[in-house]
């Protein structure tokens, strides 16, 4: 673990991609077409930060079943959660405009949660990316972002690589529970400092993320609270 972090120290993340890890930046384009992106982290691990604040080195850390690790933070200082994952970023990232388009490019099943379609219909932005290397696929990315809800997918068929999931908060506020999504085991994450959860899941030789937050951007604090059942409920409508 020390080793990811010391390289994510030496890694020069570009701008954009920095920018749109974070929650509190807005996106200005509501669909994209299709397009190659150029990216500047092969080596690097990929980095999801929902929360406020950005992940720090740890003062304190403590581990829990060697997936999720928090940092202890001073009274009044920012908190924030999130995930690394390394081996998911691949060489290049092309953007899509639907699962059914993935999924006919590279002659897979493509698993995602039908909850999130509804969901589109009252979307202010939403994108799909998928990571391929030597044009072959690696991972997929999705972003939604609706009036009072962000939700974010990734998922990787080829990465024996579990996600590392860190939050700088309190002692105590930790969250972390095995659930069950049909039939299977998954683990949900999250601090009680944030309105918001993490669900990580293996579905055959897929390994996914699906994580939900109320959207407190613009400085807008009314955002119905996000919960425990409702990012269940959205991970079991994966098919």
């Amino acid at each position: 673990m020390s080793n990811i972090k010391q390289e994510l120290e030496r890694i020069q993340i570009p701008k954009e991609l920095h920018e749109r890890s974070k929650l509190g930046v807005k996106k200005a384009k509501s669909e994209q077409p299709k397009r190659k992106l150029t990216t500047l982290w092969v080596a690097a691990v990929m980095i999801s930060v929902l929360g406020i604040g950005s992940l720090a080195s740890p003062s304190v850390q403590a581990t829990i079943e060697n997936l999720f690790s928090f940092n202890q933070v001073e009274e009044m200082s920012q908190t924030n959660i999130g995930w690394t994952w390394g081996g998911i970023a691949g060489n290049d990232a092309t953007i899509y405009s639907s699962v059914d388009e993935i999924e006919k490019k590279y002659s897979m099943d493509i698993p995602f949660p039908e909850q999130l379609h509804v969901a589109e219909e009252n979307s202010s932005v939403k994108e799909y990316t998928v990571n391929t290397s030597k044009d072959k696929f690696v991972s997929y990315n999705y972003y939604l972002r609706t009036e009072d809800r962000m939700y974010r997918i990734t998922a990787t068929n080829v990465s024996k690589e579990k996600p590392e999931f860190t939050a700088n908060t309190t002692q105590g506020t930790v969250i972390e529970k095995e659930i069950s999504i049909n039939g299977m085991s998954g683990t949900l994450i999250g601090i009680q400092d944030i309105n918001g959860y993490h669900i990580y899941i293996e579905q055959g030789d897929w390994k996914i993320v699906v994580s939900g937050f109320a959207d407190f951007l613009d400085g807008k604090k009314g955002a119905p609270e996000l919960t425990e059942k409702e990012i269940i409920t959205i991970a079991e409508s994966i098919k």
